[in-house]
């Protein structure tokens, strides 16, 4: 199989090709990528939209389509369909449930896939998501509970009045556990589970360790 057909059938059009999830393909580890991604480009068969990122373009009436930029964020740095190592926080995240009407013009992303303790990332010279480094490895196991727990960086104990009846509706309907939240508390400020007690949200989750 050619490159070409391998990237149609497991990507398909218009959607994000990341280089470095490529190198990691056992069927395309001994293979000089680089070049190989290089001809294809020359050849006009796949467009480069930045360093790193390329994808197979359809022809519009406008011309050659290019990327939505929330699918390479989103496949870059939260999931890329198979694994979880990352979350979308704060008025993002509560937006995402319905708890927030705020307009966040950045998203704010806490991953496993940024060497940085905090940074911008830029694509086509605009700032496109504010990433921060977990304390902990995420996976599709904790990421719900690490998602909710961090949530309480951002919002104060007014506004989770406010919020109160959602925030558990949320609890119970992922099935958030006591014992989910032993497990990564230790990885979040004081305050957090100082507002978890101040609200009383920390007597509403279930007492047994949720079913995945």
């Amino acid at each position: 199989m050619t490159l070409y057909s391998y990237l149609e059938t497991n990507y398909g059009y218009n959607k994000p090709i990341i280089v470095s999830e490529l190198k990691e393909k056992d069927e395309l580890k001994n293979k000089n990528l680089k070049q190989l991604l290089y001809t294809l480009e020359k050849k006009d068969k796949i467009s480069r939209y930045s360093q790193g990122v390329y994808y197979l373009p359809t022809e519009t009436i406008f011309g050659k389509s290019t990327l939505n930029i929330d699918e390479i964020i989103y496949k870059k740095y939260i999931s890329n369909g198979e694994e979880i190592y990352g979350f979308y926080t704060g008025f993002t995240f509560l937006n995402s449930i319905g708890l927030s009407e705020q307009i966040v013009a950045i998203p704010n992303i806490v991953t496993n896939n940024t060497s940085s303790k905090k940074r911008f990332v830029f694509y086509k010279k605009r700032r496109t998501a504010l990433l921060n480094k977990s304390k902990v490895t995420i996976n599709k196991d904790n990421f719900k509970i690490l998602q909710f727990l961090d949530v309480f960086r951002f919002i104060s104990d007014s506004y989770i009045e406010e919020i109160i009846k959602g925030l558990i509706k949320y609890i119970k309907r992922e099935k958030l556990s006591r014992k989910d939240v032993e497990d990564y508390i230790k990885y979040f400020p004081k305050s957090t589970m100082d507002k978890l007690i101040r609200s009383g949200l920390i007597y509403e989750f279930t007492l047994k360790k949720r079913r995945i």
